[in-house]
C-alpha cells in the first residue's frame, strides 16, 4: 500500500484499517470520522494508540464525493452537524455549504451497514434499526426457514456476540431441519447428549496476562 490514504469510519475496525495501512507502508494515513472524539465508538485506547501513531482523525465530517478521473484523487467533505437525533439515535446530519476536500491516494469504507431491504422483501425488517426482525431466542426471523443472527439482527455489535449468535441459531436450524424430518417421515430423532470427554475443562488452562500492542514510531510531520 502506497501513498495517502484516508479510512472512512469511527469505530473499532475503522481504528484497526487505519493502523494496518500504516503498517503496510501507507505514506500518511487520515480517518474521517462523523462522530466528534467523545463521540466515536472506538474504544478510547484504541483512538490513543492510533494518534500515537501520528494517524491523523479528522471529526465531524462525512463524505460527500469521492474525486478522481479514472483513479481517485480525493474526496470531497461535508460538516456533519449532527450525529443522534433527539431519541439518541443514529441520525446524522448535515451542513451542505459547508465543504472541504482532501487529497488523496486511496480511500477505504469501514462504516457500519444495513439490510437490503429490497432484497428482503419478504423479511420484516425493525426500520429503527434497519436489521432484520429475529426472535432473540432462536435467531428465526417472520418467514419460517429462515434465521438471522449477528449484526443483521441486533445492530452493531462485538465479534464474540456474533460468533454466539452463529452458534445459537445454527442450533435453531438444525431444530428446525430435524422437525420436518420427523413430520414427513412419522418418526422421533432423540437429542444426543455431548460426551463428557467433549466438554470444555478449565483445568489445563494456563493464564497469562494482557499483551499490549506494539506501536509504531512515527515521527511527527
Amino acid at each position: 500500500m502506497k501513498g495517502r490514504v484516508l479510512v472512512i469510519g469511527g469505530g473499532n475496525v475503522a481504528v484497526d484499517v487505519a493502523r494496518t495501512a500504516l503498517r503496510l507502508g501507507a505514506k500518511s494515513v487520515e480517518l474521517i470520522s462523523l462522530e466528534q472524539r467523545d463521540e466515536m465508538p472506538a474504544y478510547k485506547e484504541e483512538i490513543e494508540a492510533t494518534l500515537a501513531e501520528n494517524i491523523k482523525i479528522v471529526n465531524g465530517w462525512g463524505p460527500k464525493r469521492i474525486l478522481g478521473n479514472g483513479s481517485v484523487t480525493g474526496i470531497e467533505l461535508k460538516r456533519c452537524t449532527r450525529v443522534f437525533d433527539e431519541n439518541k439515535r443514529f441520525n446524522p446530519a448535515f451542513d451542505e455549504n459547508d465543504l472541504t476536500t482532501i487529497d488523496a491516494d486511496q480511500i477505504i469504507v469501514a462504516i457500519g451497514q444495513s439490510v437490503d431491504e429490497e432484497l428482503v422483501s419478504h423479511i420484516k425488517v425493525e426500520n429503527f434499526r434497519g436489521c432484520f426482525k429475529a426472535d432473540p431466542a432462536t435467531g428465526q426471523t417472520s418467514v419460517p426457514g429462515i434465521f438471522a443472527g449477528g449484526d443483521n439482527a441486533t445492530g452493531p455489535m462485538s465479534v464474540i456476540d456474533a460468533v454466539a449468535a452463529g452458534k445459537r441459531v445454527a442450533e435453531s436450524i438444525e431444530r428446525f431441519l430435524k422437525a420436518r424430518i420427523c413430520s414427513a417421515t412419522g418418526s422421533r430423532i432423540p437429542l444426543r447428549p455431548i460426551p463428557q470427554a467433549f466438554m470444555p475443562t478449565l483445568d489445563k488452562v494456563e493464564k497469562k496476562s494482557r499483551p499490549q500492542a506494539t506501536e509504531l514510531a512515527r515521527p511527527a510531520g
